[in-house]
């Protein structure tokens, strides 16, 4: 006789990379769920420390966890890998040095339940070394339909004028599979803003979210992760995001054309700001660099559309120094 294998509420996706300090914690923390219909999905980018070896033997003991190790990739790459072997009905992701309430996928489900949505977002709790910050989403708390995703969403979904934009983490969100795979950021090898690549077109063409008050997402702040890291990130990244969000976004609804200019600029900025991480790097050389990069027609075109309200003095002044070329004030602005 034929077994049918039923198919989960959640697929939980953990990138993995360099995080044997606080996997354990993480991987306990979503094992404990007090709803249990989820499958759990790590991938390996290619770990050098005892993360892979501590997740081996949690897999071990528990057949909801699917392992995969694979050569180092980037984190695209390695999601990408979780959601091709997920088979649940709604996708969550957790970084692996984070971890979740004992009852986030019951307060999830019950909000899925009760109003069949497409996507559910709630804050998270930042996790310092000496305190943990609650902090709620700083939007309408309940159900959304289409219409009022488009009315209340809409204008600042990717960047207004004002830098305002929706929580782009892919983290403390569940998305329904069908929805995410559509539109997910394949094959490109971004290291910054890939998040937001991801989530801006699962809003767009959600029909229905819900934003709770909860917090129980657990967002480690530590040292060496990549957004805290001291490494120059890739000159093709804000590009690439662009251009992925004009094909899924704007090429539908022209009304969101000039949020990617200033997405675009905002991305690039921290790129550049990045090429001064390295205090030991030749000033001349980078400059140089910066120079030649900021010639693309692309970025060129991004930067002279780009528009902010003076009032938001930090994208209007990132503007100005991207388009007037002022390497020196940015290099004393990293500093």
């Amino acid at each position: 006789m034929e077994t049918i294998c039923k198919q989960p509420k959640f697929s939980i996706i953990i990138p993995l990379y360099q995080c044997e300090k606080y996997v354990k914690q993480c991987l306990e923390s979503i094992l404990g769920q007090t709803y249990t219909d989820f499958e759990l999905i790590i991938v390996n980018d290619g770990s050098t420390d005892k993360g892979y070896d501590i997740c081996k033997k949690f897999a071990e003991k528990d057949a909801r966890i699917k392992l995969i190790d694979k050569e180092n990739e980037g984190v695209v790459k390695t999601r990408q890998v979780g959601v091709a072997l997920a088979s649940g009905e709604y996708l969550i992701f957790v970084d692996s040095d984070d971890y979740i309430d004992k009852d986030y996928l019951a307060s999830i489900n019950e909000v899925i339940e009760s109003n069949k949505v497409d996507v559910v977002c709630m804050g998270a709790t930042w996790v310092y070394e000496d305190k943990m910050v609650s902090e709620q989403l700083s939007l309408s708390l309940g159900y959304y339909d289409k219409k009022k995703i488009e009315r209340e969403i809409f204008p600042f979904l990717i960047e207004d004028n004002m830098g305002k934009h929706f929580p782009a983490t892919l983290w403390a969100k569940a998305f329904k599979r069908e929805l995410y795979v559509k539109t997910e950021l394949k094959d490109c090898l971004v290291d910054i803003g890939e998040d937001s690549a991801c989530v801006y077109p699962c809003i767009f063409n959600a029909n229905s979210l819900f934003v709770m008050k909860d917090c129980k997402y657990f967002y480690r702040q530590r040292e060496g992760s990549a957004t805290k890291s001291k490494k120059s990130f890739d000159w093709e990244s804000p590009k690439l995001i662009s251009l992925h969000l004009e094909k899924h976004i704007a090429s539908k609804d022209q009304n969101f054309t000039s949020q990617i200019h200033r997405k675009t600029v905002h991305n690039l900025f921290n790129v550049v700001l990045s090429k001064f991480a390295d205090g030991d790097k030749d000033y001349k050389k980078v400059k140089a660099e910066i120079l030649q990069r900021l010639q693309d027609e692309y970025y060129k075109n991004a930067i002279k559309k780009c528009k902010y309200r003076l009032r938001y003095y930090k994208g209007y002044f990132a503007k100005f120094l991207l388009k007037n070329k002022a390497i020196r004030l940015i290099k004393l602005i990293k500093k």
